[in-house]
């Protein structure tokens, strides 16, 4: 019985030092999750950024050149009329 006392007193000890250890890297995991964003996924969310950025930038070139070409058009369609009349007149 003595024996079996001690076996059952040693199996508790281990098992007090498991949950201890398995606490100890529940509050590390915890901890972690608390500090924020891992270092993969802030140079994930960096990357991101730095794509919309650029994609922000060449939408707003395009939408700067489209209103440089229509301006351009405007002109050319207003030259364009003023050369037809000036042909019709010369007819």
């Amino acid at each position: 019985d003595t024996r079996r006392m001690e076996e059952l007193f040693s199996k508790n000890q281990q098992m007090k030092e498991q949950q201890r250890l398995l606490n100890e890297t529940i509050q590390t995991l915890e901890n972690r999750l608390r500090a924020g964003l891992c270092d993969r996924c802030t140079v994930t969310q960096e990357l991101a950024r730095r794509r919309q950025q650029e994609f922000e930038a060449s939408h707003m070139q395009s939408l700067q050149h489209m209103t440089l070409i229509a301006g351009e058009m405007n002109a050319v369609k207003k030259e364009n009329k003023r050369l037809k009349e000036e042909v019709k007149a010369l007819r």
